[in-house]
Protein backbone atom coordinates (compact mmCIF):
# COMPACT_ATOMS: atom_id res chain seq x y z
CA UNK A 1 0.00 0.00 0.00
CA UNK A 2 2.83 2.28 0.99
CA UNK A 3 4.77 2.05 -2.89
CA UNK A 4 0.97 2.52 -4.75
CA UNK A 5 0.95 5.98 -2.51
CA UNK A 6 4.04 6.98 -3.02
CA UNK A 7 3.24 6.81 -6.99
CA UNK A 8 0.61 8.17 -6.49
CA UNK A 9 2.14 11.08 -5.08
CA UNK A 10 5.44 11.08 -7.72
CA UNK A 11 2.76 11.14 -10.35
CA UNK A 12 0.99 14.18 -8.78
CA UNK A 13 4.18 15.98 -8.80
CA UNK A 14 4.78 15.28 -11.68
CA UNK A 15 1.88 16.69 -13.29
CA UNK A 16 2.22 19.78 -11.41
CA UNK A 17 5.47 20.63 -12.53
CA UNK A 18 5.08 19.57 -16.33
CA UNK A 19 1.90 22.00 -15.99
CA UNK A 20 4.15 24.75 -14.35
CA UNK A 21 7.47 24.46 -16.49
CA UNK A 22 5.69 25.81 -20.20
CA UNK A 23 4.31 28.83 -18.59
CA UNK A 24 7.92 29.29 -16.19
CA UNK A 25 9.87 28.74 -19.63
CA UNK A 26 7.92 31.17 -21.91
CA UNK A 27 8.51 33.86 -19.11
CA UNK A 28 11.90 33.29 -19.57
CA UNK A 29 12.45 32.95 -23.38
CA UNK A 30 10.20 35.27 -24.71
CA UNK A 31 11.57 34.55 -28.39
CA UNK A 32 10.98 30.83 -27.84
CA UNK A 33 8.72 29.04 -29.76
CA UNK A 34 6.21 26.26 -27.94
CA UNK A 35 8.39 23.92 -30.43
CA UNK A 36 11.27 24.51 -29.21
CA UNK A 37 10.16 24.75 -25.07
CA UNK A 38 8.93 21.61 -25.72
CA UNK A 39 12.18 19.95 -27.30
CA UNK A 40 13.44 21.51 -24.10
CA UNK A 41 11.14 19.95 -21.58
CA UNK A 42 11.57 16.53 -23.14
CA UNK A 43 14.94 17.18 -23.75
CA UNK A 44 15.33 17.53 -20.00
CA UNK A 45 13.36 14.91 -18.37
CA UNK A 46 15.33 12.20 -20.76
CA UNK A 47 18.51 13.74 -19.40
CA UNK A 48 16.88 13.55 -15.74
CA UNK A 49 15.76 9.96 -16.76
CA UNK A 50 18.94 8.77 -17.76
CA UNK A 51 20.16 9.75 -14.59
CA UNK A 52 18.56 8.43 -12.48
CA UNK A 53 18.70 4.43 -14.17
CA UNK A 54 22.45 4.96 -14.29
CA UNK A 55 22.41 5.48 -10.57
CA UNK A 56 19.73 3.30 -9.89
CA UNK A 57 21.47 0.39 -12.03
CA UNK A 58 19.04 -2.59 -13.73
CA UNK A 59 17.37 -4.69 -11.61
CA UNK A 60 15.38 -7.74 -12.47
CA UNK A 61 11.69 -6.27 -10.91
CA UNK A 62 9.28 -8.21 -13.81
CA UNK A 63 9.26 -11.91 -14.21
CA UNK A 64 11.43 -12.80 -17.23
CA UNK A 65 9.68 -14.27 -19.96
CA UNK A 66 8.97 -18.06 -20.31
CA UNK A 67 8.42 -20.42 -23.45
CA UNK A 68 5.86 -23.03 -22.90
Amino acid sequence: MASLRCGQLSGFAAAVLFGCSAPLISTFTASGSSLSIAGLLYAGATLALAIVRLMKGRTQDESPLQSR
